[in-house]
């Protein structure tokens, strides 16, 4: 036989092994698989959905169908990685059935979506995992309480409808947990006010559960500005030591319909301790504070149709305001009037844009007023003046380290061109405006036209970069913390998490 051959037959002999051991393979697997294919996974189902609302401490049935060729050998349930173990299987069906787990929501679930994860094994050790969400919702309580006298804490599992004014009397207390919700009715004859009268309220929340009063139409999208009264706060001029009120974390919402036009009017209180809160579309004022003594911070006002912040008869201090006016209103961010010595530090006004509108200015100071000091602040995007001072005596009043710029749009021209122009509009206009504008010392920086930083405009308070200035309000006293840069917001966005861009949308 000669040689090719050979190599000839050695080829075939290989490829003959080659053939068999595919064959034996292949027999194998026919044999495993009791028909000579590879079964498909498990099938896993929800019939009647895949979710479910209910309250805390409910339960919620979950209807499951599976269907296997290969027989089921396990059902199992977890949620956000902890096992609840394994679903009995007896009485059911190895092929396909349909059953229901009943799943108890923990007291302490997080209201929102919840995640329970399924997974279907069979004989093969093939798999499905599907995901069912339980919704864990609050509860609607109505409140119609007129009067607490005693202590009165609502529960963080329910949504409060307050369906009447409630006055807090000496010896009540109301507290409000964090995220806690309260809606009041529309009563366009008696709008919904909460009063403190001899009372407390207390409602501390946190930037990942704030506390929001609001408009219960905002449950139908069609709340307004003044769809409820908003809060009147009295303290007690004969009693300074009477603290009625402590808000942290808080919104108020499409107040100012009621007697004092406010979303918050706080009134003789001899401290007024309030620590990120916002007041969002009142019909009237935001923040009013009259005869009173004042110490806020990290609070902003945003499209209240008349001054965010209206200071009356008042004297304290205040760091990190921001005033964010959609519509020329009218009026002036910022009214201080009256008596008393105002600090402020660190605030962003901006208003509705230099061509959007005629008469908004960024603040205006009374003749009748106390002494003014305004430290590290940017004023911007006003139709009007930027700052009205009808009062100045030097060595009292200041304004240093702000930016005030894109100030008087629809003025005649040359009207205000002059950094020191008797009528309007100006970027400072009134009284010392030379002492303001031209002595190095208080380091201001004006430009009528062009924006002097970036990132500040009527859509925005945030600025590209933080403006660092020569000044640290810290050495002002112990209620004010250190922050050398104009504008409220610093390397941290505190309004993120909590409160409502105007869009109403959460600011993120």
């Amino acid at each position: 036989m000669n040689r090719k051959m050979i190599k000839k037959r050695i080829h075939f002999s290989l490829y003959a092994i080659a053939l068999l051991s595919v064959f034996v393979l292949s027999c194998e697997d026919f044999d495993e698989d009791r028909g000579g294919f590879t079964p498909p996974k498990p099938v896993l189902e929800f019939p009647e959905g895949a979710s479910f609302s209910t309250q805390r401490d409910s339960v919620a049935p979950i209807v499951i169908r599976y269907n296997v060729l290969s027989e089921i050998t396990s059902l199992t349930a977890s949620q956000g990685g902890t096992d609840l173990g394994a679903i009995p299987l007896e009485g059911l069906s190895s092929i396909e059935d349909t059953l229901t787990f009943d799943y108890t929501v923990p007291s302490e679930a997080a209201f929102g979506s919840l995640p329970i994860e399924f997974t279907i094994t069979d004989r093969g050790g093939r798999q499905q995992t599907e995901t069912f969400i339980v919704d864990v919702i609050r509860g609607l309580r109505e409140f119609s309480t007129e009067t607490i006298a005693t202590e009165v804490t609502l529960s963080a599992d329910s949504i409060y409808r307050f369906t009447r004014s409630v006055t807090i009397a000496e010896g009540g207390t109301l507290t409000v947990p964090p995220g806690g919700l309260i809606l009041a009715v529309l009563d366009t004859a008696n709008p919904i006010t909460i009063i403190t009268d001899g009372g407390r309220l207390v409602a501390e929340g946190t930037a990942e559960a704030p506390i929001v009063f609001t408009s219960e139409n905002t449950l139908t999208q069609t709340a307004a500005p003044g769809d409820w009264g908003g809060f009147i706060l009295r303290g007690d001029e004969d009693n300074p030591s009477y603290s009625p009120f402590s808000l942290r974390y808080v919104r108020v919402e499409y107040a100012g319909g009621g007697e004092e036009e406010s979303a918050l009017f706080i009134r003789e209180v001899s401290s007024t301790p309030m620590d990120h809160v916002q007041t969002y579309f009142s019909a009237n004022y935001g923040f009013y504070i009259r005869e009173g003594t004042f110490e806020f911070t990290h609070c902003l006002s945003t499209s209240d149709a008349s001054s965010g912040f209206y200071l009356r008869d008042s004297e304290g201090n205040a760091q990190f305001l921001i005033v964010d006016s959609e519509v020329d209103h009218g009026d002036r961010d910022l009214h201080v009037r009256g008596g008393g010595s105002v600090t402020i530090a660190n605030a962003t006004f901006v208003g509705s844009g230099r061509n959007e509108g005629e008469d908004l200015d960024g603040a205006r100071i009374r003749e009748d007023a106390g002494p003014f000091k305004f430290y590290n602040s940017i004023v911007a995007e006003y139709p009007g003046d930027g700052i009205r001072l009808q009062r100045y005596e030097e060595g009292q009043d200041i304004i240093a380290h702000t930016f005030i710029f894109r100030i008087g749009g629809v003025q005649d021209d040359g009207i205000g061109t002059d950094q020191g122009a008797a009528e309007g509009p100006s970027p400072v206009r009134g009284a010392g405006l030379i002492f303001y504008n031209q002595r190095e010392q208080f380091n201001n920086q004006i430009d009528i036209d062009n924006t002097l930083i970036p990132g500040i405009d009527s859509d925005s308070y945030v600025p590209d970069e933080i403006p660092t200035v020569g000044f640290d309000p810290s050495t002002l006293g112990e209620f004010f913390d250190a922050a050398p840069y104009a504008g409220a917001i610093g390397d941290t966005d505190w309004t993120i998490g909590w409160s409502l861009n105007a869009d109403g949308e959460i600011n993120e």
